[in-house]
C-alpha cells in the first residue's frame, strides 16, 4: 500500500522528554531522496545550509504543546551522490500514547515542479529585464571558466575588440571603476548566492581609451548544475552616461543653490508639499534664538518649526495662525511688516513653489530691517517736519519725477495754482502752469536735475484760473535708495507783489527821467 502513495510516508514520535524517535520510513525514501530508512532520522543534515533556520523554527511551531495545526514545508536536500532536490513535507499529529506524541507525514520530491517554477519565473525576469533595458549590449558570464561573451554592441560602447571581452569577467578590477568595485561585487555575489533573483549594479566601467560610461548592468541565472550552484548569468547593459551627467550636474545646482542659501543675512525655510522642511539656513535660527542646528530642524514642518519660534511674539496665537492662514491659503505674502517682542522690526515673505498647477512646496523668507525700518521712520519724521515749516512760511513744495509728473504738493503750492492736489497728482506740471513758448526753456534745466545739480530761478506761471503770476524757484534733485536721481523737489515763493513793485517803480522812474532826455 505504501508503494501506491505518491510519496515517501514518515512517522515519527515527539518523546515526553522533547527528543524525536524515527518510527517508519517508507522504501521511497531511498529510492527518491538517496536517503536509507535508517537515515531517516537525521533527516537534517542533509538540508540545504540555507533552509536549516526554517526547518528548526518550522519544527519548533509544529511541537508546540497543544498545537493542533498540521505542519508544512518546503526546502532543499544535499544527499552525497545525487542532484540537489527540492522537497515538501506534511504531517499531522496521529494519536498521544504514554511515550509522547506520534505525527504521520507524507514527504513528495517537488524538484520538477520547482524547475518549472524557476523556468517560468525566468522568463518572466528576462521578459522583464528586455522591457526595463531596450538594452545598449547583452553578455553572458560563466561562473565555471570565469569568461564573459558579449554581443557586438559593448564593443563601440566601450571600444574593446572581442578578444578583449573575456578578461572583463576573469579580472572585474581592471575594468571597474575603483569607487563602484565593491558595490557591484556585493550586488554579484548576492545574485549568486541567491539573495537577490536580480544583480542589479550602477557602474562606471574602463574604455580602451581611459575614459568611464556609466552602464546599468542586469542579470539573472539561467543555467545551473546538479548541486544548484550557478553556471550561467545572463544579462544586459544599459548606457547611463548621459543620466548621471545630468545627475551630477542637478546636485551641484542643489549644492551651489544650498550654500548660496545658507550664506544668506535673511532667514529662509524652504518645505515640501507635505510641509515638512527640507532646508533652512543658519539665519534663520539666528533672527529666531533658536538654541538649535539648522539640520535638526529639516523633517519637521513648518508649523513646528514655528511653536519653536512663537515666543518671539507679542502675540503668539497670531503669528501662529499666519503661518497656518499662509500654508492653507497658498497666495503670496509680500513684505509683512512686524515687530517683535524685544523691538526687532521683521518683514516676512511667503511664497508658494508650483510645479505646473501642481504645489510642491513653499518658501518662508524673514529678515531683521530694524535699522532699516527706525532709519527710514527717522527720515519721515524729518520730511514731515520740514514739510510743516515750509507750509508755516506759505512757501510752495512741489515733487516731480524726471517726466515734471507730480508726485507731491502741499497746501500752500496748490493755492500758489489754483489747481487741487487730486487734479496735479501724476499730470505733467508745465503744460498745466506755462505758455508754450517759455516751456522749452525751462527742459533745458532737467539734464542739470539728472546730474544732480541744484538751481534757482524765477519763473511767470499761469494758474488754473488764468491769473498771471511770477515765483522764485529753488529746484533740486531727489534720489532713490541707490544714489540715482529719479526728480526734482521745487520750492516756491510768490513774487507776484514784488514784481508788480518793481514794475510800477520802473515806470515812475522812466516817466521821470522822461522830461530830461
Amino acid at each position: 500500500m505504501a508503494e501506491q502513495v505518491p510519496g515517501v510516508l514518515y512517522r515519527w514520535r515527539r518523546n515526553l522528554d522533547g527528543t524525536s524517535t524515527s518510527l517508519y520510513a517508507s522504501p521511497k525514501m531511498h529510492e527518491v531522496f538517496g536517503i536509507t530508512p535508517a537515515q531517516a532520522g537525521s533527516l537534517y543534515q542533509f538540508l540545504h545550509p540555507d533552509d536549516r533556520p526554517r526547518y528548526l523554527k518550522s519544527v519548533a511551531i509544529a511541537r508546540a504543546a497543544d498545537n493542533p495545526e498540521p505542519w508544512h514545508f518546503e526546502g532543499r536536500l544535499l544527499v552525497p551522490g545525487q542532484p540537489l532536490k527540492w522537497w515538501r513535507g506534511n504531517a499531522t499529529l496521529a494519536y498521544r500514547d504514554e511515550q509522547g506524541a506520534v505525527y504521520s507525514a507524507i514527504v513528495q520530491d517537488i524538484t520538477a515542479a520547482k524547475q518549472v517554477e524557476e523556468t517560468t519565473r525566468h522568463s518572466q525576469l528576462r521578459q522583464q529585464l528586455a522591457l526595463d533595458g531596450l538594452s545598449d549590449s547583452t553578455w553572458e558570464f560563466d561562473c565555471q571558466t570565469k569568461t564573459m561573451s558579449s554581443s557586438s554592441e559593448l564593443h563601440p560602447l566601450l571600444a574593446y575588440s572581442a578578444a578583449e571581452l573575456p578578461a572583463m569577467g576573469a579580472n572585474p578590477s581592471t575594468f571597474t571603476h575603483p569607487d563602484d568595485l565593491a558595490s557591484m561585487l556585493r550586488h554579484w555575489h548576492s545574485c549568486l548566492a541567491g539573495h537577490t533573483p536580480l544583480f542589479s549594479s550602477e557602474h562606471r566601467l574602463c574604455c580602451r581609451d581611459g575614459s568611464y560610461r556609466w552602464v546599468l548592468s542586469r542579470g539573472l541565472i539561467t543555467q545551473r548544475d546538479a548541486q544548484g550552484q550557478p553556471v550561467l548569468v545572463t544579462g544586459l547593459n544599459i548606457d547611463i552616461t548621459d543620466r548621471k551627467q545630468a545627475e551630477a550636474e542637478l546636485l551641484a545646482a542643489a549644492l551651489r543653490l544650498s550654500a548660496t542659501i545658507d550664506s544668506l543675512h535673511r532667514g529662509i525655510l524652504l518645505a515640501d508639499e507635505h510641509q515638512r522642511i527640507v532646508q533652512v539656513n543658519a539665519a534663520f535660527c539666528r533672527i529666531f534664538g533658536l538654541a538649535i542646528t539648522p539640520e535638526r530642524l529639516v523633517g519637521l514642518t513648518d508649523y513646528e518649526a514655528a511653536q519653536l519660534a512663537k515666543h518671539n511674539f507679542t502675540d503668539e496665537e497670531e503669528f501662529l495662525r499666519y503661518v497656518s492662514e499662509s500654508i492653507g491659503q497658498r497666495a503670496q505674502r509680500f513684505d509683512d511688516l512686524v515687530v517683535l517682542r524685544d523691538g526687532r522690526v521683521l518683514q516676512r515673505h511667503f511664497a508658494p513653489v508650483w510645479q505646473g498647477e501642481k504645489n510642491i512646496g513653499h518658501l518662508w523668507k524673514f529678515e531683521d530691517i530694524t535699522e532699516r525700518y527706525q532709519a527710514e521712520q527717522t527720515l519721515k519724521r524729518q520730511e514731515e517736519k520740514y514739510r510743516n515749516i515750509i507750509d508755516n512760511m506759505q512757501l510752495g513744495l512741489v515733487e516731480m519725477d524726471l517726466d515734471y509728473r507730480v508726485l507731491y504738493a502741499n497746501r500752500s503750492y496748490c493755492q500758489i495754482v489754483g489747481y487741487s492736489e487730486e487734479e496735479l497728482l501724476h499730470q505733467q506740471l508745465h503744460p498745466l502752469i506755462l505758455r508754450p513758448e517759455t516751456m522749452p526753456g525751462l527742459r533745458a534745466q532737467l539734464p542739470d536735475r539728472q546730474r544732480g545739480i541744484t538751481g534757482s530761478y524765477e519763473l511767470e506761471i499761469v494758474t488754473k484760473q488764468g491769473e498771471k503770476k511770477w515765483l522764485f524757484i529753488g529746484a533740486a534733485p531727489f534720489y532713490n535708495d541707490e544714489k540715482q536721481p529719479v526728480g526734482t523737489i521745487g520750492i516756491n515763493l510768490d513774487i507776484t507783489h514784488q514784481k508788480q513793485l518793481e514794475q510800477s517803480l520802473l515806470l515812475g522812474l522812466s516817466q521821470a527821467l522822461l522830461p530830461l532826455l
